[in-house]
């Protein structure tokens, strides 16, 4: 039996460091069109993450006696995405900062990866966006190369331009062609404005089962129901639509932050309730808050009810099984 329980917890590991080593390789993809626009910056403010989380994990392995197991690639997919959810511009301590509070308190108290309550990249993001608000929102204009001091106040240089998400929160419509909406060029957080290949990612990350498609359609369905419903933008459907679904880190947050399977829940149904919450939650932030990341602060509140949802899908599986025997004990007695 012991030997059969080890078998089964390695191949677990082994899909954990597949599931890891797709995420790292898509989020690196992602970084192409950031080091275009920007510059060499992006790929130094994503290695200081990453040589964070190193860091962090050598640590807490060492006074955290649940977290005292070989080394995984979660902590630096971790670290990658919020990289990647901040502005290329941002200051090198903040990233260190997201990256010791999210995984501090997210990951190593309930005893690593496969344990998680919530997920260290939201928790770690939220955390900087309430403390320093003027480095998260803060983006730089496409095409403007970014030095590499370590503080903006040394980089006068900077233009500065408004997201999509900012101009929707104060009710106006963004004035970006979709060609340019594909490709990323426009303002927005360092990973998530590529919108072109954030889909090919997505549907790649689908298809290897990294992400499910009840998560992701159930989620951005939603999103497009809501859009449609109650648009934000006066000038039609179809860009209420379009901008909802690739303004702020929707598309990012849906693409990487719910493939840790310990953060959401298990069951299909649980998923497809899990998803519609997420997104209902989302607009309703969009349309009474001013934040760009609203995603990660809902993402929060729905991970720490993963459990019920799945008890919900549980719930609905049974009743379901149930009228379905009744009916066929009933059509028996008919016969």
């Amino acid at each position: 039996m012991m030997v059969i329980l080890e078998m089964v917890e390695k191949e677990k590991n082994m899909s954990n460091k597949t599931k890891h080593l797709y995420l790292i390789i898509s989020m690196l993809a992602i970084l192409i069109v950031p080091v275009y626009l920007y510059g060499i910056r992006p790929i130094i403010v994503m290695a200081i993450g990453i040589g964070t989380a190193i860091i962090m994990d050598m640590i807490c392995r060492i006074f955290f006696k649940t977290a005292r197991k070989k080394f995984d690639l979660s902590s630096i997919v971790c670290a990658m995405a919020m990289a990647l959810m901040l502005p290329a511009c941002v200051d090198y301590y903040v990233i260190v900062v997201a990256v010791v509070t999210g995984l501090l308190i997210a990951k190593y108290p309930f005893g690593g990866t496969d344990h998680m309550i919530f997920h260290p990249a939201a928790l770690g993001l939220a955390t900087v966006a309430i403390s320093f608000p003027e480095q998260v929102f803060s983006f730089p204009a496409p095409q403007t190369k970014l030095g590499l001091a370590a503080s903006l106040n040394e980089q006068a240089q900077i233009i500065y331009s408004s997201s999509p998400a900012s101009i929707l929160n104060v009710g106006g419509t963004p004035k970006i062609s979709y060609f340019d909406l594909l490709l990323g060029n426009f303002a927005g957080a360092t990973g998530a404005t590529c919108i072109l290949v954030l889909v090919l990612i997505l549907l790649f990350l689908m298809v290897r089962k990294v992400v499910t498609y009840q998560l992701v359609f159930s989620c951005l369905a939603t999103v497009v129901i809501y859009a449609t419903l109650f648009p934000r933008v006066a000038t039609g459907t179809l860009n209420s639509i379009v901008f909802e679904l690739t303004s702020g880190i929707l598309l990012f947050g849906v693409t990487f932050l719910l493939s840790e399977p310990a953060t959401v829940p298990q069951t299909g149904f649980g998923q497809v309730f899990y998803g519609f919450v997420l997104a209902i939650c989302v607009m309703l932030f969009r349309t009474v808050g001013s934040l760009d990341v609203e995603f990660v602060f809902v993402l929060l509140f729905t991970n720490a009810l993963s459990k019920e949802f799945d008890k919900l899908g549980h719930f609905l599986v049974r009743r379901i099984k149930g009228e379905a025997s009744n009916q066929m004990k009933a059509g028996d007695s008919n016969i």
